[in-house]
């Protein structure tokens, strides 16, 4: 569906915000140059209008570019596609992506710095995901790790994830081992001005390497790590003999999940001298019934950490890094990031700032929540708020004017919305809701 008349409430907010930060021309004002940008703002809106309404490809935004600029009603500019083309064609580097990153800091800091927060305090969640290419033309597109997409190109994003928003991203030709994003990853947290004190990944970052350089920065972390280790094989056989004899060293969880502390272990094979961390080995059993006969599987993972909590609270905590997990799937269910701008040998940089771009609307959205909506909407989904609110709220934008639905559900909300943003006669041309 197109979203270009019901996201009007948000895509304003973005402009109050933007319009009135003094951060844009001093972050993007130089690198903008490079790509022959001399507004920053509009390239920024224009970003923003494309990811808050979904629109998959350009070319989806180039069919719907004058009903685009109609709801806006001159209130800001927009670039055309075939404008937007040629400026991403200009993108020589990843110091704009950087620069973008510094200018959601800043936002984030001045409006909303409460996204940043948790139950445990500041936590980094780093992670990956892989993304199809569907051409073997672009750059860095090749057949790489990934077991979901056996023989097809790909690319490769790693994340980083703190509360509830990404801070930083890096894309990657498909043939590379993302664990090395990690120490990347945690120097460039600390570069954009994020303070933080936990470090959370899963075992693709579990190496001996990765845990030595988190205790330098002195961070605590829980970490997943490989059960291939030799150490962690004899534990898998030991936990296996405990679990008949059901002793009390099996803490469990709930039904089929189980835990067991194995204390200090030896996490580290290339090193001479051993690596002694604590490490939670965790068994999951998964029971399916097919043809009439119940099929049971078990699974084995452990946890490396060296935080000093109990280990059922070590494995409720490393659990919660479903929470970058969860914001993968915002990104790929209404921010389309599979879908990339453009194609070609130049192509991965220009492919990373539009996936940063699209990292910056949701943020812009969640600090939107933050703000404007009541506490009851605050943590729902951009898609699940545009459906349940907006769209049996809003019929048309038409001369200025909100047209309601014939039985408008959220018309408290809706009017509450345009009574912030209208506020000190901002908009150009104001907008009036018809009862």
């Amino acid at each position: 569906m197109n979203y270009c008349n019901i996201t009007l409430p948000i895509i304003l907010f973005y402009y109050k915000i933007l319009k009135e930060s003094c951060w844009i021309n001093k972050y993007l004002k130089s690198p903008c140059k490079l790509i022959n940008v001399s507004i920053p703002l509009t390239f920024i809106m224009t970003l923003l209008m494309i990811h808050t309404v979904g629109f998959e490809y350009i070319s989806h935004y180039q069919k719907f570019y004058a009903e685009c600029v109609s709801v806006i009603n001159g209130n800001f500019t927009i670039y055309c596609a075939d404008m937007l083309r040629k400026i991403l064609m200009l993108v020589p580097g990843s110091m704009i992506t950087w620069k973008f990153f510094l200018l959601q800091r800043r936002l984030v800091d001045q409006h909303a710095p409460s996204l940043c927060d948790s139950k445990h305090g500041k936590v980094l969640d780093i992670d990956g995901l892989s993304l199809v290419s569907y051409s073997r033309k672009r750059e860095g597109s090749d057949f790489g790790h990934s077991r979901k997409f056996k023989g097809r190109p790909l690319l490769q994003v790693s994340g980083s994830f703190i509360g509830k928003i990404f801070i930083d991203c890096k894309l990657f030709s498909g043939n590379t081992n993302t664990s090395t994003f990690f120490k990347k990853a945690v120097k460039r947290a600390f570069s954009l001005g994020y303070s933080f004190t936990i470090v959370r990944a899963d075992a693709l970052y579990g190496i001996a390497e990765n845990l030595l350089f988190s205790e330098k920065l002195s961070l605590l972390y829980a970490i997943g790590i490989s059960t291939s280790l030799k150490a962690l094989k004899k534990g898998k056989k030991l936990f296996k003999k405990l679990a008949k004899k059901k002793s009390y060293k099996i803490i469990h969880i709930k039904k089929g999940n189980a835990i067991m502390d194995l204390g200090l272990v030896n996490v580290a094979k290339q090193y001479t001298k051993p690596v002694l961390r604590r490490v939670i080995l965790c068994r999951r059993i998964h029971r399916r019934k097919k043809n009439g006969n119940w099929k049971i599987k078990t699974y084995f993972h452990a946890i490396v950490t060296n935080l000093d909590w109990t280990p059922r609270a070590v494995y409720r905590f490393y659990m919660q890094r479903q929470v970058i997990e969860n914001g993968f799937k915002e990104l790929r269910y209404h921010f389309n990031i599979n879908k990339f701008c453009k194609n070609g040998k130049t192509s991965l940089k220009a492919n990373e700032l539009w996936i940063a771009s699209k990292m910056f609307a949701m943020t812009m959205y969640k600090i939107f929540a933050e703000t404007i909506l009541s506490k009851r909407l605050r943590n729902k989904r951009i898609r699940t708020l545009l459906r349940e609110l907006f769209e049996n709220t809003i019929s048309r934008i038409q001369n200025q004017k909100v047209v309601l639905r014939r039985n408008p559900k959220h018309l408290w909300h809706l009017k509450r919305m345009f009574t912030k943003l209208q506020q000190n006669n901002f908009l150009m041309h104001p907008y009036e809701i018809q009862v």
